[in-house]
């Protein structure tokens, strides 16, 4: 957690691409997000409803911060696992080449993740391994614009609510 708030405070770009959002961790980083957006961070995140886990207040916490300027999509995987963790921060970037951060590896949000569960994951800085960095924002790219990626309405968050409360009753 510490060091995705130390990354959000000095991105100029932020992705993050996570299986599952719980609201119990995305409130550990909203108010880093809102800050980022209000300096104009462009802040873009897919997650899912893939096994129902990602909870409908945290997707309505999206809304929020879909309303403030940030770009939300949910990847409707159907049968496809979507089960990916990463969050890209950008500090610079031009035409060819970005330079920042990005971790992959086994951190959903949630705050189990963000702050003790035993989570691995491993930071790729654009300084060490500029062609890993720039595969991961490439391939963060490419699923941003995957036509599975729908942009999150306040429609998609009623249906996919039915199906969450029948799991989670």
């Amino acid at each position: 957690l510490p060091k995705l708030i130390a990354a959000i405070n000095q991105a100029t770009r932020i992705d993050i691409a996570v299986s599952f959002i719980r609201s119990s961790g995305l409130s550990l980083i909203k108010a880093a997000l809102e800050d980022a957006l209000e300096a104009d961070v462009q802040i873009r995140i897919v997650t899912s409803g893939y096994l129902n886990i990602t909870e409908p207040q945290a997707l309505h916490m999206l809304m929020i911060l879909q309303e403030k300027g940030a770009q939300v999509k949910i990847f409707e995987s159907g049968s496809t696992a979507f089960h990916m963790k990463t969050y890209i921060f950008v500090h610079r970037e031009d035409r060819t080449t970005n330079e920042g951060v990005a971790y992959v590896g086994s951190s959903n949000i949630s705050h189990s993740a963000l702050s003790h569960g035993l989570e691995w994951n491993l930071r790729v800085t654009s300084e060490d391994n500029q062609n890993s960095f720039q595969e991961i924002c490439t391939k963060f790219k490419t699923l941003f614009e995957d036509s599975r990626a729908v942009i999150l309405t306040n429609d998609w968050i009623d249906q996919y609510r039915s199906k969450y409360q029948a799991q989670h009753p």
